[in-house]
């Protein structure tokens, strides 16, 4: 039997958007670009509209230290790939992401777990 993993993410995305709000979570993306003949590094960001669901914690991922209880748990499709560099953006409120736990059967990204801290 053969599973498609793409389809898998298609309905992972249909559970977040039924019990999500789209857009309200974004990824905030670094745009800046690095110039090598100067070594500067230009300053720029994009928010992208999620499809995600933001949670509280998982109260057995918290150890005091790494994870927090104040910290949040947003699980995301796999539209688009977040980057430990990239923030989350929960309504107005920006947050550093602290753990990124792609659930990915055969290699394959179904959806993203992401811990992050405000």
């Amino acid at each position: 039997m053969t599973i498609d993993y793409d389809e898998l993410a298609n309905e992972a995305r249909e559970l977040i958007d039924e019990f999500g709000v789209f857009g309200y979570v974004k990824l905030v993306q670094n745009t800046g670009t690095h110039d090598p003949l100067t070594g500067e590094v230009s300053a720029g960001t994009i928010a992208v509209d999620l499809h995600a669901v933001d949670l509280e914690i998982k109260s057995k991922l918290v150890d005091g230290t790494r994870i927090l209880a104040s910290d949040r748990m947003v699980i995301m499709s796999n539209d688009v790939a977040p980057k430990m560099s990239d923030d989350i953006l929960i309504g107005n409120n920006t947050h550093k992401i602290i753990e990124i736990m792609p659930i990915s059967p055969a290699g394959t990204p179904v959806t993203y777990e992401v811990v992050c801290r405000g």
